[in-house]
């Protein structure tokens, strides 16, 4: 039991259903609440990865729904929507299946068409779900008569000879229609998606004060993530989900100690701990989340009632034999394979302190520990077989880079290297950065 709680207390999975983790997010949670309001706008919510995008989603996808415990706990209660505004709520996550217009309608075509109905707790109504999930997709009741109906409607209106948008069209129709209630479809991880040519034109026919589409996605800036589809600009409501501050994440250390001690058990952060787990954090819950699940687990192994500094400094250093950090491992272990000066080049771009990373003050810096010719190196790190790590930033010159995903960036700074030497020798050579 006293394991069980100790695991879940620092459990990632729990970050996306808990009000709790949503305290410092009450800006976003209001943009995204108003924007629901807002006739034919397209709320975009972009960030990196690891910052909760998908759990902001889920949290929209609620309030829509008409539930109201979020928007309660961050004192929001009044931006809740009445009755009579709540939406159908369909979530949709893409693949990289999705290559084109069509491959997306045919996605959301099936969410909506994967639809049962049930009985509700008040016995002659009834309310509709996903097939697949059993997730409720309204918290509104229905007359059994007219569910029928919709069931009757539905089945002669599946016509295959039609295209995917025709029948999502008619598909999204015939839901407004028979429950006369608007319909919210959220798009999630859309930069896993290529070549959705068409879709600023699509979202513009068909955004409405009846049907309201959200985007969601991996983007630094907006344009990563919707440089294709600029014409969206008009109807784009963007929100960012930043990176957490320090206070923030120290809140996760204390919730999570919270629900520990609630569970009756004896144990507990020393400050410097608690102070260490938010520094290497850099911004990222996660690794305040993975960091803190192993330190906690080992010094409930070894009998300790406080979990120390050195606790999470094992645990940093131990990342790469993190089970929750094994695609980060898989990733290091594809762009440095059999070469230490690419994994110096690597970890050299990895050190500089800011997104945007400049070609010419690393490559000074890798010539000084011995790589002759870093832009080869570079180069390397921008083709798949390497990973693509390295990428260069949109509407940017060409003497900047940045890495396809900061966390990953982030476990490089915080991991050990795999030649001798490298970690240390470039962690010398950056430190005044």
């Amino acid at each position: 039991m006293d394991r069980a709680a100790v695991l879940n207390a620092f459990s990632p999975a729990q970050e996306m259903y808990d009000p709790e983790r949503f305290a410092g997010r009450s800006l976003q949670i209001r943009e995204l609440t108003d924007a629901l309001r807002i006739e034919g706008s397209v709320p975009v919510i972009y960030g990196d990865r690891g910052l909760g995008k998908s759990s902001t989603a889920v949290q929209l996808q609620l309030i829509a729904m008409g539930r109201t415990e979020l928007l309660s706990h961050i004192d929001l209660v009044h931006l809740a929507l009445p009755e009579d505004q709540t939406y159908l709520t369909f979530y949709v996550t893409c693949t990289e299946d999705v290559q084109t217009l069509q491959d997306l309608q045919r996605l959301i075509l099936h969410k909506l068409e994967a639809v049962d109905i049930i009985e509700s707790e008040h016995g002659s109504d009834e309310v509709l779900i996903d097939r697949a999930s059993r997730r409720k997709l309204s918290f509104k009741f229905f007359e059994t008569e007219t569910t029928k109906r919709y069931a009757k409607r539905s089945n002669r209106l599946r016509h295959e000879e039609l295209t995917p948008s025709e029948r999502l069209e008619r598909e999204i129709a015939l839901l407004v229609n028979v429950f006369k209630t608007p319909l919210l479809i959220i798009v999630d991880e859309l930069d896993r998606a290529r070549g959705l040519g068409g879709l600023s034109t699509y979202l513009k026919a068909v955004s409405s004060d009846l049907v309201k589409f959200v985007l969601v996605g991996i983007g630094q800036t907006l344009s990563d993530l919707l440089v294709d589809h600029t014409s969206l600009a008009r109807l784009m409501y963007p929100v960012r989900i930043p990176q957490m501050t320090a206070g923030e994440l120290a809140d996760v250390v204390d919730k999570a100690m919270n629900q520990v001690a609630a569970n009756g058990i004896d144990l507990s952060f020393s400050s410097a701990a608690r102070s260490r787990i938010v520094r290497v954090a850099g911004g990222f819950p996660w690794f305040v989340h993975a960091i803190g699940q192993e330190a906690l687990v080992s010094a409930l192994d070894r009998g300790q009632s406080e979990v120390t500094e050195d606790d999470i400094i094992r645990a940093s250093r131990n990342l790469t034999n993190n089970r929750f950090a094994q695609q980060f491992s898989d990733s290091y272990q594809l762009a440095v394979r059999d070469s230490y000066a690419r994994e110096v080049v690597l970890r050299t771009f990895a050190a500089w302190p800011r997104p945007d990373i400049p070609t010419a003050d690393v490559y000074r810096v890798c010539k000084r520990l011995g790589v002759t010719n870093p832009a080869v190196y570079r180069g390397h790190l921008t083709r798949p077989e390497y990973g693509e790590p390295l990428v260069t930033p949109r509407l940017q010159n060409r003497g900047l880079v940045r890495f396809r995903n900061e966390m990953f960036k982030h476990y490089i700074e915080l991991s050990g290297s795999l030649f001798q030497g490298a970690a240390d020798k470039v962690e010398e050579a950056t430190n005044n950065w």
